[in-house]
């Protein structure tokens, strides 16, 4: 009867379903924007989404393998399996990047330039104007229009501290307002599932032209560094 179907139903079963579909859409979205023909002032958004879909897909697989399991599970992260996928990046694409430090910086108002300026502790500056740096950086293209995202990364990062600065460069929105807020994202160890953490720092900018300061992280150094 009735009591007995309850009795054989488990709720960590529903909710391991639920975190299971979630992965699957997920997914679905990351290759959605990586696979994807955008308007021009969104180019190159897909290495942003490929690099976080491929760490995902990483830390999915080491914090939660039992995804992986049972019916609907089975090769749920196996992206070269997906059609989407497969007809548009090759194998080689699809394996997780990790870096010591990225800088990912965003706004919330579409037809905005905003510039990431990133601050190495080796004095060197790094921009749209200087995308490899001595110490291994690299920088994203000028995002001009859109939203974003402009990103630094560097694999091996050098100890000391990364300073951020961004400059509100312009806007060509017809209903400027004079403001724009910024996200700023620091992932220390980003694509390691165990040590990635991540800060956030939120800042409303409201004049053209203006630099400012946005946020800073200390990156220890190692033995070899001192």
């Amino acid at each position: 009867g009735g009591g007995e179907n309850k009795l054989h139903q488990q709720p960590k079963e529903h909710m391991k379903e639920a975190i299971r579909q979630c992965a699957r859409k997920s997914l679905g979205l990351f290759a959605r924007v990586v696979t994807g023909n955008w308007d021009s002032r969104f180019a190159e958004v897909e290495v942003t989404a490929l690099m976080e879909m491929n760490a995902f897909v990483h830390r999915m697989r080491n914090l939660h393998p039992w995804i992986q399991e049972g019916e609907g599970g089975e090769g749920i992260f196996d992206l070269d399996k997906r059609e989407d996928v497969r007809e548009k990046l090759p194998k080689s694409l699809l394996k997780n990047l990790p870096c010591e430090l990225r800088v990912s910086l965003g706004w919330d108002t579409d037809m905005t330039d905003i510039d990431l300026h990133v601050y190495e502790p080796s004095g060197e500056e790094a921009s749209y104007e200087n995308q490899k740096t001595r110490i291994g950086g690299r920088m994203s293209r000028d995002f001009t229009q859109g939203y974003g995202p402009e990103e630094y990364v560097i694999k091996s990062a050098l100890g000391g501290k990364y300073v951020v600065k961004a400059k509100y460069y312009s806007s060509h929105r017809e209903d400027f307002s004079g403001a724009t807020t910024l996200l700023l994202r620091f992932t220390t160890n980003f694509g390691h599932h165990l040590h990635e953490r991540t800060k956030v720092v939120a800042l409303r900018l409201s004049e053209n032209k203006e630099m400012v300061e946005v946020g800073s992280i200390d990156i220890p150094k190692k033995p070899w560094q001192d």
